[in-house]
Parts: C-alpha cells; sequence; structure tokens
C-alpha cells in the first residue's frame, strides 16, 4: 500500500497537482513509519524535499531533504544520500547558498561516480548554481543563464541509446521543470 501511495505521489507531483502528491506522500509515511521501512522513509522524505523545491518553498524542501541525508548516510545508503544531496545542492544555489551549493555537487559527484544514470539525472540541479553565480556577478549574467539553459538542452538530448534523458528518469524531468521555473522567473 505504501508502495502504491509513493507512485501515486510522484504521478501527481508530475501532473502538478502537489496537494495531492504530498497528501499521498504523507500517507505513505504513517505507514512506513511503524513497520519500520526505513529506507522508504528515507526515500520518501527526500521526493517530500522535492516536491517543495518544486513549489519554491526552499526552507521546507531543505528541512525534507536534510532529513534524508542525514539518514541515509547514518544507514550507509550511499546512493540515496547522493541523490538527495545532489537535489539539496539546487535547493542552496536557489537560496544564493552558492559555496554549500558546490559543496554538495562535489559531495553527489563522489557518491554517485559508480552510478552514471542517477548521477546525470541530479546533475541537472546544477543549473541553479549557474543562476545563483549570475545573481552574484551581474555583468556575467547572461552567460550563467546560457549555461542553465544548456544543462536543460543536455537532459533533452537523445543519448548514444537514442533516448533523452528526460525520456528516461523521472527525476532529471521534474528537476528540468524546476529549473525552467527558476529560468523563467528571473
Amino acid at each position: 500500500e505504501a508502495g502504491a501511495l509513493m507512485g501515486l505521489a510522484w504521478s501527481y507531483c508530475e501532473r502538478n497537482d502537489h496537494a495531492a502528491a504530498l497528501e499521498h506522500y504523507e500517507r505513505a509515511l504513517s505507514i512506513l513509519g511503524p513497520l519500520k521501512m526505513e529506507r522508504s522513509e528515507r526515500i520518501v522524505n527526500g521526493y517530500i524535499g522535492l516536491l517543495y523545491f518544486d513549489l519554491g518553498r526552499l526552507d521546507a524542501a531543505r528541512d525534507y531533504l536534510e532529513r534524508s541525508i542525514a539518514a541515509s548516510r547514518q544507514a550507509g545508503d550511499f546512493r540515496i544520500e547522493g541523490i538527495f544531496e545532489g537535489v539539496r545542492g539546487g535547493v542552496l544555489a536557489a537560496q544564493d547558498c552558492g559555496e554549500h551549493a558546490r559543496a554538495s555537487f562535489e559531495l553527489t559527484d563522489h557518491l554517485l561516480a559508480d552510478n552514471p544514470f542517477f548521477a546525470a539525472a541530479i546533475a541537472v540541479h546544477r543549473g541553479h548554481l549557474e543562476l545563483a553565480e549570475g545573481r552574484a556577478n551581474p555583468e556575467h549574467a547572461a552567460a550563467h543563464r546560457s549555461a542553465a539553459e544548456r544543462v536543460i538542452e543536455a537532459a533533452r538530448k537523445d543519448g548514444p541509446d537514442g533516448s533523452a534523458l528526460v525520456n528516461r528518469s523521472d527525476d532529471a524531468r521534474l528537476a528540468v521543470r524546476i529549473l525552467e521555473r527558476a529560468l523563467e522567473s528571473g
């Protein structure tokens, strides 16, 4: 039941029905906790953080992401830690915390070094660092904006297997949507 709720939550998130997504994630958490399904709890907390990032609620996003990251680190679940550390890097960049964002992305690179699929999907969030650097250096803002746009283009470009990253990865597709929204807003 919790797995089905998680799947439904993601589906609602992809359709921009954030309220329904959050409701389903919270229902999943209410089932997972008593069952001590800690890995799934870490994943749901991370995805709630991603949902809040999509909503532009950056403080809430950080709270949930940091909860997922800390629990994943403690459990030795480095793949989940790496995934949500990369999302956290995007949130930190959106909050103009460039140094901390770079540190998050460096840690993600290390943690996902043996998983190029997830590393590529999470790398889309680096576009937020480009935008942050453009805000910090207005005279170079156009170049940083172009770099962020290239991140999106790369995610949409067909790879060696003939398929674009956004067609293979839900995480990349949502990351592109969040980055596009950031580009539109400024």
